[in-house]
């Protein structure tokens, strides 16, 4: 990509030597090193931008630790609440996961496989030997959400 505007950074001597340094450990110049990680932040920063929130991994782990030690709600609780977080916030691939939700041929691992490849940080705190029940909960939600729009 041809460079055909100048940007300029004002910056204390202290800040310049730091920066210069770190571009001499990964073996660049100072303008590449500068224009590399200010291109990979703003990569970042628009990814975060355009990325539609639902809830937190850690609220998710929440309730995920209340279903193994058998406090308020099971499995069944997690993919529901998980399920009802998709559906209010039109996360984007929910498509693929509604068509595999109204296939009357798909299976639990299927459905499971797509939270696998989707939400992967969630789906690793579901116990392999929870799924069903987990994607029972799932199913659940669906169905409501379906008839609140009927």
């Amino acid at each position: 990509m041809p460079k055909d505007s100048t940007l300029t950074l004002r910056i204390d001597a202290q800040s310049k030597q730091r920066i210069a340094a770190a571009a001499r450990r990964k073996g660049r110049n100072l303008t590449g090193f500068v224009l590399e990680t200010v291109l990979n932040s703003v990569r970042r920063s628009e990814g975060e931008a355009n990325r539609k929130t639902i809830m937190t991994p850690a609220h998710f782990g929440k309730l995920c630790r209340a279903a193994w030690s058998g406090g308020e709600g099971d499995y069944f609780h997690v993919g529901h609440e998980l399920m009802t977080e998709i559906e209010r916030w039109k996360y984007p691939g929910s498509p693929t996961l509604e068509r595999s939700l109204l296939s009357n041929d798909s299976t639990d691992e299927d459905v499971f496989n797509w939270f696998a490849f989707h939400l992967y940080r969630y789906a690793r705190m579901i116990p392999r030997r929870r799924t069903t029940r987990f994607v029972e909960g799932v199913r659940k939600a669906f169905k409501e959400a379906r008839a609140t729009l009927s």
